[in-house]
């Protein structure tokens, strides 16, 4: 059994002159001890070769954020989103401040060593990229005695009627989303990307309370599709979904981080519904939003997974 804050920030000194001083070290424990049972050899090798791949995304100089903390992943939406098996974990989190672009063929293989050694720890690798604002990868590690560190009851949200509009471009995950949203009441639209997103918030014809968007989207960003959304709907609410953590230079109060727990979602979408004003009038549609709209072909919908994507199978929550 070891403490993954100890054994991390021993590990982490000796590797301080490797990773050159162009690159500053940032290090956050957790608040108490993270017993963790994978052996002190696999936590110092991930860590090596993780801090290694968070430097090279920085060949000018940056910061290395390196942080630990417990993970509780209860339901098949947080699995979903960090492909990790349900269990409670610690967690070792290498974030860079590089380009998030992915790494070249030679890193690649360093980092599937280093999901390899997590798998044989009983745990998992997650990563998450967001285009010019770095790249964070999780090692989840099996954790000894988690039951303190598991999440309070939470209250449920109110139903809602509103409209929102959900851009995911990961299928599996937005068909998640939009059956949770469902259920609570609300009406969705759902888009893979930002022009079909565009697309519908210039065709649909009554109002648009929620965009629901998340941060890294191929070809744009959350920033970006907030942006052309609100030209489109002034006065839009706005809530971003990031697999980013840290220090990302954005608020807090319009961001949830991934992965969060259905409950949470739906609280945080009727606390910022329940502050915003209710957008009763409609697009107009001889609008020049819906002329330039009508210029566009219509397109396909991206489908759901199949009945056998058993990522999408079970939409039930908590």
């Amino acid at each position: 059994m070891n403490d993954l804050n100890e054994t991390a920030l021993r590990a982490l000194d000796r590797r301080r002159s490797a990773l050159g001083e162009h690159i500053e070290i940032a290090f956050s424990a957790a608040p108490e001890p993270a017993l963790t049972s994978a052996a002190q050899a696999d936590i110092e090798e991930l860590l090596d070769m993780l801090a290694a791949d968070g430097a090279n995304a920085m060949p000018a100089g940056g910061t290395l954020h390196v942080g630990v903390s417990f993970a509780s992943v209860r339901d098949s939406f947080a699995a979903l989103c960090l492909s990790v098996p349900l269990g409670e974990y610690v967690v070792l989190s290498i974030t860079d401040s590089g380009d998030g672009l992915p790494p070249e063929p030679v890193f690649a293989n360093r980092r599937s060593t280093a999901r390899a050694i997590a798998e044989a720890c009983g745990g998992a690798i997650s990563e998450h990229r967001s285009p010019g604002i770095g790249t964070v990868v999780r090692a989840f590690l099996p954790a000894v005695c988690p039951s303190a560190h598991a999440p309070a009851a939470e209250q449920t949200a109110p139903l809602g009627d509103e409209t929102i509009l959900l851009v995911e471009d990961e299928s599996a995950v937005r068909t998640y989303l939009a059956a949770i949203l469902s259920e609570q009441g609300y009406n969705v639209l759902s888009a893979a990307g930002s022009r079909e997103a565009e697309l519908i918030a210039s065709r649909h014809s009554e109002p648009i309370d929620l965009l629901l968007t998340d941060m890294a989207v191929p070809g744009s960003s959350g920033v970006e599709i907030a942006a052309r959304i609100g030209n489109l709907r002034p006065g839009i609410t706005v809530l971003r979904m990031s697999g980013h953590a840290g220090p990302t230079g954005t608020g807090p109060e319009h961001i949830l981080e991934k992965p969060f727990r259905p409950a949470v979602l739906l609280q945080r979408i009727r606390a910022l519904l329940d502050c915003a004003p209710r957008l009763d009038s409609p697009l107009p549609l001889n609008s020049e939003p819906h002329r330039a709209a009508a210029a566009e072909p219509e397109r396909t919908p991206p489908s759901p997974p199949s009945e056998g994507d058993p990522a999408a199978a079970d939409p039930a929550k908590e």
